[in-house]
């Protein structure tokens, strides 16, 4: 993960940035916002990826090269930003009932 340019990602790759991004999503508590603003822009996955491809170099300053890098390559399709949401969901459950239990 070098370059600004997509990076083609093996399934294991892809699988720990989804979990990788869920987890940042859930520790800084914006389950809902995110999984609000995910499922709007479902439909528009493709033209989106697009997009941060070419605003690759404003969102690294930001994020940092390595979480950029690993937001565009779940914007790459409809179902890898289904996976992130479930991915989300899944851990802001796990929160919830760990914080019941204690």
């Amino acid at each position: 993960m070098n370059t600004l340019g997509p990076t083609s990602l093996t399934h294991d790759e892809r699988m720990e940035c989804i979990e990788s991004l869920a987890s940042i999503v859930c520790a800084r508590g914006f389950e809902a916002p995110a999984v609000f603003v995910l499922e709007m822009y479902r439909p528009l996955t493709r033209t989106l990826y697009a997009v941060s491809i070419a605003c690759m170099p404003l969102f690294v300053p930001i994020f940092g090269m390595k979480l950029a890098k690993m937001a565009i390559a779940v914007l790459e399709s409809p179902e890898h930003v289904q996976m992130l949401i479930d991915q989300i969901e899944q851990q802001s459950n796990a929160q919830r009932k760990v914080k019941g239990a204690v």
